[in-house]
């Protein structure tokens, strides 16, 4: 094993060159400066959550590592050996089966990593290329395989004694990629595998977008490392580069997670209890934590209520930004007039997954605008309900249904489609239709308007126009991409019937209570324990009963559910409920909206 290279050892050949380098006093503090002003230069033009971190992170790893007697001597004779899944007996990939391909894993003796190879192999034969994604579509797949050499210095490499699990990241800055695409399916691998907490991770390919994820993944492996090898990827002190001038070599290595994912297109499918496994582990691992978020200027700004413990807790995330609910006080004050448990929170970029998970994990109802929001409810038990507030004219999207049958948790997308619901925002319109190169000339004032106003959908706008298919194809992924971002209002008695029913099947019911002030009443939520689906029934029976997603989640349902093999459906000697529940508790007339 070598030495370590500290940056500062005056012993080492560019320790003697730094030492010689204090004879000149003004040509350091010469260096000095440009290099401040150059660091502030790139600290200014990156934005948040491109900017990776900054200090002497790998350096400050490794030493403290060396001291910690973590890097050991490489073994003498060091030389990989593998093995991997849907092989034939001539040890050759047996692709008979596409699906062979897609989750194909090889398990490794001996594993090593450096900045100039990536992942390597000793001495040993190629793998068969491995996908690292976890997504349902073929066309999405992405490949990679560890080079072999022949050569090996193992006096000139680093040796940890555990475990290193090899993956893939798809979009790391966005949270529902990282969390059902990338972490759970990674954890899954993990825990089957006997990671401990002093595992490691090679993060070998990023793909789909190349920003930084700021999200932290330390609870994976709190005593181990998440190796990546672009700076940019460093967006916490869990991801580290290898050493600069040696290779970092592992016991063992296991490679991919098996193209899974909570989408029955993925060749492997979460079963019923994964994501509900994942949530106990990581609250679990986060107790300590929790315990200080008080403290946490996210956690303080919080309107959490107290006691947080009474239910159901409605969460409503108020994101400050450009897809938020416009009239999301009004929602809050509606539903506390009601008697609902609410806080809210702005779900902030630099919000640590910790802090999220805290002010999650109690919640029985999450109210938020369609996107990376919704990834919050990773953090919510089981049979808490979701609404995803969309803005007018978006176009259903079913994505996220899988995410939250995986769950045992309810969906429902809910779009306002009144113009009173329609918040219009003339930056982000401008900024839409020149991403998809059209100009304010190329629009009739009257066509602009209706765009920036979404008065009229995009297909009527641009018949219009009578423009050619190019441009009209052009303006309809300017108004996609105008819908998706453009802040929304709710209608907020209709989102106050939804959240009663939600809360109904909770075992929830409001009636209107005499406060003692002569004709005076008051709404309160009571608990009936006869009534909670939940415990009489769960979530098969509320899917059965078609009251877990809204109208258009039939598709994901069938296979998830009711599909022979599906994740939720019927197993050995389970018996089907034929049980049918009542559109309303039948002789309690005191609870309406």
């Amino acid at each position: 094993m070598p030495p370590y290279r500290s940056e500062y050892n005056l012993l080492s050949p560019r320790g003697r060159r730094f030492d010689r380098l204090r004879l000149r006093p003004t040509a350091v503090c010469g260096a000095l400066f440009i290099g401040a002003a150059l660091l502030y230069l790139f600290s200014y033009t990156a934005t948040p959550d491109q900017a990776p971190l900054t200090p002497s992170y790998n350096r400050n790893v490794y030493k403290d590592l060396a001291e910690k007697d973590v890097l050991k001597p490489v073994p003498k004779s060091f030389q990989s050996s593998w093995q991997c899944t849907h092989m034939t007996d001539n040890n050759k990939p047996d692709n008979t089966n596409p699906d062979n391909q897609r989750s194909r894993m090889c398990y490794v003796e001996h594993f090593c990593v450096d900045r100039a190879k990536g992942g390597f192999l000793v001495k040993s034969s190629k793998t068969p290329p491995l996908n690292l994604a976890n997504t349902p579509a073929i066309s999405e797949d992405v490949y990679w395989q560890p080079e072999v050499v022949t050569s090996f210095d193992s006096n000139d490499a680093y040796y940890v004694d555990e475990t290193l699990y090899v993956y893939g990241m798809s979009s790391p800055h966005n949270l529902n990629n990282w969390v059902y695409n990338g972490v759970v399916p990674l954890w899954r691998t993990m825990q089957a595998n006997g990671a401990t907490e002093s595992s490691w991770l090679f993060r070998a390919k990023v793909f789909n977008g190349l920003q930084t994820s700021r999200h932290d993944m330390s609870f994976l492996a709190p005593k181990g490392q998440d190796i990546v090898l672009d700076v940019n990827q460093v967006g916490t002190d869990f991801q580290t580069l290898p050493p600069s001038k040696s290779a970092i070599c592992f016991k063992k290595a296991v490679i991919g997670t098996g193209n899974t994912c909570p989408d029955p297109g993925c060749t492997t499918s979460f079963d019923k209890d994964t994501t509900a496994s994942f949530r106990s582990y990581f609250i679990n691992s986060m107790d300590e934590h929790f315990q200080n978020f008080s403290k946490s200027a996210y956690i303080s700004k919080a309107q959490i209520p107290q006691p947080s413990s009474k239910e159901p807790l409605v969460t409503v995330i108020v994101n400050h930004s450009q897809q938020t609910i416009v009239n999301s006080e009004e929602l809050v004050a509606s539903l506390k007039h009601h008697d609902f448990n609410v806080q809210t929170f702005d779900m902030h970029k630099d919000m640590t997954i910790p802090e999220l998970g805290y002010l999650m994990k109690d919640s029985t109802i999450l109210i938020a605008a369609h996107g990376n929001a919704l990834a919050s409810a990773i953090f919510m038990p089981p049979i808490s309900a979701t609404f995803s507030i969309n803005s007018r004219f978006t176009e259903h999207d079913t994505s996220y249904q899988p995410n939250f049958i995986a769950s045992a948790q309810r969906y429902y997308q809910w779009t306002c489609e009144d113009k009173s619901c329609v918040e219009p925002m003339e930056p982000l319109a401008r900024n839409c239709l020149a991403k998809y190169k059209i100009s304010r000339t190329n629009l009739t004032d009257q066509a602009y308007y209706s765009f920036l106003s979404l008065s009229s959908p995009a297909d009527r706008i641009a018949n219009d126009l009578g423009a050619i298919p190019t441009f009209v194809n052009n303006f309809k992924d300017a108004f996609e991409c105008y819908v998706q971002s453009i802040p929304r209002r709710v209608d907020v008695d209709k989102m106050l019937q939804m959240v009663a029913v939600a809360a109904l099947d909770a075992g929830y019911v409001e009636r209107l209570v005499d406060t003692g002030e002569g004709l005076n009443v008051k709404p309160q939520v009571f608990y009936d324990d006869e009534i909670d689906f939940r415990e009489k029934h769960g979530y098969r029976d509320l899917c059965r009963a078609g009251r877990c997603c809204g109208p258009k989640c039939f598709d994901n349902l069938e296979a998830m559910m009711f599909r022979e093999g599906g994740m939720w459906s019927l197993r050995g000697n389970e018996k089907d409920s034929k049980w049918k529940p009542a559109t309303k508790i039948e002789g309690d007339k005191s609870w309406k909206f």
